[in-house]
């Protein structure tokens, strides 16, 4: 018995492989029924005792009909409303049957043999248009995926009973989806549309770090020749994202751009898909740089934030939580893009009256004012800086102890952070804004000691021609620290690392290396852009120094 179960399935599948759901009415309008075109491009007809139309809770059943080779085959529940709507080819076949409702704003459509599903498809209102039927591009592909539906672009809106508006091209490679999971790695998924498979096609992916839509120098991430498996309609392609960005000198999100091209490939509105992607961002990266939490009524609550490390950074959907928030679990985000470059601040605010004591930051760009109900408390209070990746990057408690205590008013004056190089929560960082106007926002902290200015890591000469003038470059530095472990490496413009310098070498506080221009294997590097990557770590606190420089190498 199972014997001839089995040989009864291998049968089914065999006989009605080439029965497709084409093209299906959603959305009408006017008198117009919803209807079903069921394609059968085989070159046999094909006899079926029971077809059943199902929606995903729903069947309707027909039994006993023929579907003729290459036939369209249509089903509605009133097939004179139909043909009043549509001037239908009589070599088109119309049954008069109920069919599910199609919902309209998505759906599942599947169609049986016998019970045994022979196609199915699933559609959202992406693929719905009020009016206009959605075909199948490519009846020899599944349409399990969006790319393969698409509302119809004939002049009556559909094409019951012809071919379909919106057939594949001969050659039509796509990307169908981008996507990423837990660990922040990158998966691509194609789709081969066409009724012909490439034999090879090229992967580019940029990062638009300028946001003005086109790979710009110094923005590609990977460009990638590779092969098609011809007997597949999909690929699916993973990136760890850490190799794909090393180097990259941004953090926070920003509009990651994927594109195929193939020589034989004859539409190119599906070869590229944009997609927004949050580089993980280190801890300590941003700092909360001042607080002013003690306001008259004429003034509002506000936080600046300082971005110490040498990357640009983008603040989209960040959170600033306070210690209600962050034990309510309410989320509040910063809705904009908000783009530091190294060095920059950026305040948040919970109230327009910022402007009124404030006037020159009305059309500051890095001036956010949240909707969000944060109320700064007059004494003892948490805040946390988190980053759209969900880590904590900047945290602390601050207090009114904190302010001088030789002040005899507190109030619209502001909590400064006075050692930007020191990012533990201690005391000892923060003091009360000497500032006339009470507080700094978008300005260097009043207090501050400015350690950093005499800090540097030079390189000399630069640009520089190894071949013509110079046998080696000098790169100097001094550091914050007066021993440290350090750590020099040489990139080229796409991350690949070139040369180690020196690797956990241990220094005093200045001092100078020495670079030939040569790669790991000897060999001088051709002319063109290259990074210099310093950091020190002090030896007792494991506090980092960092910075990125640009090397210029012309050998001609």
């Amino acid at each position: 018995m199972k014997l001839s179960l089995l040989i009864f399935f291998i049968f089914q599948l065999k006989l009605f492989p080439n029965i497709v759901i084409n093209e299906f009415m959603a959305l009408p309008e006017g008198e117009e029924p919803e209807w079903i075109e069921i394609y059968n491009y085989s070159g046999e007809e094909q006899l079926i005792t029971s077809l059943q139309i199902c929606d995903s809770s729903t069947c309707k059943t027909i039994d006993n009909i023929q579907l003729k080779a290459h036939s369209f085959n249509i089903f509605t529940k009133d097939t004179n409303a139909l043909k009043s709507a549509y001037d239908i080819p009589t070599t088109a076949h119309l049954f008069e049957t109920s069919i599910p409702i199609l919902n309209n704003s998505g759906d599942q459509i599947i169609i049986k043999i016998d019970y045994l599903t022979i196609d199915s498809l699933f559609y959202d209102k992406s693929v719905l248009l009020d009016g206009a039927s959605t075909e199948r591009k490519n009846y020899l592909r599944p349409a399990n995926s969006k790319i393969n539906l698409s509302p119809s672009q004939d002049e009556n809106n559909a094409t019951p009973g012809k071919k379909n508006s919106n057939l594949a091209y001969p050659y039509d490679l796509a990307i169908d989806s981008i996507f990423t999971d837990d660990n922040n790695d990158i998966y691509i998924r194609l789709y081969d549309i066409g009724f012909q498979s490439p034999a090879d096609f090229t992967l580019d992916i940029f990062a638009d770090f300028n946001r003005n839509g086109e790979k710009d120098l110094n923005e590609g991430l990977l460009a990638e020749y590779l092969d098609w498996n011809a007997a597949d309609y999909s690929m699916k392609l993973k990136y760890d994202h850490m190799t794909l960005f090393d180097g990259v000198e941004f953090f926070g999100e920003i509009s990651i751009v994927i594109q195929v091209s193939s020589t034989l490939d004859e539409n190119y509105e599906n070869d590229r898909m944009d997609f927004i992607f949050s580089l993980e961002s280190l801890s300590g990266t941003v700092l909360i740089n001042e607080i002013m939490f003690e306001v008259g009524d004429n003034s509002a609550e506000f936080i600046e934030l300082y971005n110490k490390s040498d990357f640009m950074i983008n603040l989209k959907n960040w959170q600033v939580l306070d210690k209600f928030y962050y034990k309510s679990n309410n989320n509040s985000f910063i809705d904009k893009n908000l783009i530091l470059k190294s060095g920059d601040y950026a305040v948040i605010a919970w109230d327009s009256l910022l402007f009124d004591k404030f006037p020159e930051l009305k059309d500051e760009e890095k001036v956010y004012i949240s909707s969000d109900n944060i109320s700064l408390n007059n004494d003892q209070d948490l805040l946390i800086l988190i980053s759209s990746n969900h880590h904590i990057i900047d945290s602390l408690t601050y207090s009114e102890t904190q302010h001088d205590e030789n002040l005899l008013v507190t109030k619209d004056i502001s909590l400064e952070r006075f050692n930007l190089l020191n990012s533990n929560q201690t005391d000892d960082i923060w003091t009360s804004s000497a500032d006339p106007d009470g507080a700094t926002p978008l300005r260097t902290n009043s207090v501050s000691q400015k350690l950093t200015s005499k800090y540097f890591v030079r390189i000399e000469p630069n640009p520089v021609s190894f071949k013509n003038d110079y046998q080696q470059m000098q790169i100097l530095y001094n550091i914050p620290f007066p021993s440290s472990f350090i750590d020099l490496v040489i990139y080229d413009e796409f991350g690949n690392e070139i040369f180690v310098i020196a690797d956990a070498l241990y220094s005093e506080q200045s001092g100078s290396f020495l670079w030939n221009g040569t790669d790991k294997e000897g060999r001088e590097v051709p002319e063109g852009l290259y990074i210099c990557s310093f950091s020190a770590r002090k030896s007792v606190t494991n506090e980092i120094y960092y910075a990125k420089k640009l090397i210029v190498i012309g050998n001609s």
